[in-house]
């Protein structure tokens, strides 16, 4: 069933890793900008300093990992709210247990009945 208790645990673990992508993520590009920081208050020039970073992977690396904790937590809300529905919760009671508007909670209620009708590795 896709709101079980093991797809529940799944998606917590997805939202964990995810998050530890983007701290390293982050750590890595703060980093690379101290470095830079630290060239340009020794005399370097901006441009060359700039050339010679990795900021551009730094940002795509950390877009794409930010990306991926925004995609994780929708999926674990999607998953808890299913587990609401199936318990048969409505759209007020998930919105006051979540803290989030009625209207987000419905949104959220309606990809769950959607999600729940989904094979179960979906």
């Amino acid at each position: 069933m896709p709101g079980s208790k093991e797809n529940v645990i799944a998606t917590l673990r997805d939202v964990a890793a995810a998050s530890a992508r983007a701290r390293a993520a982050m750590g890595d590009a703060e980093r690379g900008i101290l470095e830079g920081v630290r060239r340009l208050e020794g005399g370097a020039d901006v441009l060359e300093t700039l050339s010679r970073s990795q900021v551009r992977a730094h940002r795509e690396e950390l877009e794409e990992a930010l990306r991926l904790v925004v995609t994780s937590r929708h999926r674990f809300r999607v998953v808890m709210v299913a587990q609401c529905v199936e318990a048969g919760m409505n759209a007020r009671q998930i919105s006051e247990l979540w803290g989030f508007s009625r209207q987000r909670a419905a949104v959220l209620v309606q990809e769950a009945r959607v999600y729940m009708r989904s094979p179960a590795d979906a």
